[in-house]
Parts: C-alpha cells; structure tokens; sequence
C-alpha cells in the first residue's frame, strides 16, 4: 500500500485505516468458530435438510 499512496501518507496511517476492517474481519471468524450454525442456516432455508 505504501507504493500506491500519495507522498503524505506515512505507514502508521495507511495501518490505522485498515485497522477498523481487520478487527470486523476478527468478530466475524469468532462468531463462526463459537456458533457454526451460523453459516450452515441459510443452505438449510434455501435447499433444505
């Protein structure tokens, strides 16, 4: 990313943007690993058991 910035934009920056993404990235994993329900529920509704 730093390659593709514009020159005033430093790396602590270009890192404090994305870390909003990478921690709803985080929440997102723990709720699939602690409730695999999750992600099966919607093929049940759509092409049932």
């Amino acid at each position: 990313m730093k390659g593709v910035a514009p020159k005033g934009i430093d790396i602590k920056t270009i890192y404090k943007g994305v870390l909003p993404f990478i921690a709803l990235q985080a929440i997102g994993e723990a709720a699939v690993f602690y409730n695999p329900e999750l992600v099966t529920w919607l093929p049940e509704v759509a092409y049932g058991k």
